[in-house]
């Protein structure tokens, strides 16, 4: 998935890719919509290490979501998000 934005643009991409593309931008905006209102409301802020590991979280039980509902479309969703990660 070492692919710049132009890429998703051609369709270059796999229904896997895809998919994880999506589900990171939406756990990415969700987690920091809710470290938005976690300060707003008194809350100390998290680390940016620590946001990424609920992002990391996020993904992989979504991931496991998908394999417990015995999905065929993402079989390699695990594989491909753990050879991308970039920790």
């Amino acid at each position: 998935m070492d692919r710049d934005h132009s890429d998703v643009n051609k369709g270059n991409w796999n229904k896997t890719q895809l998919f994880l593309l999506r589900y990171v931008f939406q756990a990415t905006l969700s987690t920091i919509w809710k470290e938005r209102n976690g300060k707003r409301h008194g809350k100390n802020p998290n680390s940016p290490a620590a946001l990424i590991r609920c992002i990391d979280k996020l993904v992989r039980n979504q991931i496991s979501s998908l394999r417990l509902m015995r999905d065929r479309q993402h079989t390699k969703a695990m594989e491909t998000w753990f050879s991308v990660r970039c920790f």
